[in-house]
């Protein structure tokens, strides 16, 4: 599981490298062609929102990876460490449940906007609205591997 993980992360890593560059170059580029050609390229604002889409819910996922989701830890901080490790696990359950949720809803919205085309780039939006579930997903395979390593930790501290 570690090994399929750790793919996922580098690809994910790599796609979102791809985006960022693609954003930079497509928006230097209407700069250039709007201002000093004057002629603007009529795909030039779609392009880099919706790679910008892609990227907001690729990077969360990898930021659920590296748990720096913004999180509350001031009624934690009091707590023993085997409270804590509850406690833990139990948010981490309800947000697997809002995940669950997100995707169900996202394939839902892909299902209902895939006819429908872009204005400029006459791109299915179905693949636009797509970062919803495949983020959403993502994010929740790396709960899922938080939610069993604390688990992991409970018991751990349980037996010694």
């Amino acid at each position: 599981m570690a090994s399929f993980t750790r793919r996922v992360t580098w690809l994910i890593e790599r796609v979102l490298m791809l985006l960022s560059c693609a954003i930079a170059v497509v928006v230097f580029l209407q700069v250039v062609f709007r201002y000093v050609l004057h002629q603007p390229l009529f795909w030039s604002e779609e392009l880099p929102r919706y790679c910008l889409i892609w990227l907001s819910f690729l990077a969360a996922a990898l930021a659920q990876k590296d748990d720096a989701h913004i999180n509350i830890t001031l009624g934690l901080s009091w707590m023993p460490g085997r409270g804590r490790h509850v406690v833990r696990i139990a948010t981490n359950l309800i947000t697997l449940g809002f995940l669950g949720i997100l995707v169900y809803s996202g394939v839902r919205v892909v299902e209902i906007t895939a006819h429908h085309r872009s204005t400029a780039l006459q791109v299915p939006m179905g693949a636009i609205y797509a970062a919803l579930p495949v983020g959403a997903l993502l994010m929740g395979m790396y709960l899922l591997i938080q939610i069993i390593d604390g688990i992991r930790r409970l018991c751990a501290k349980d037996a010694a």
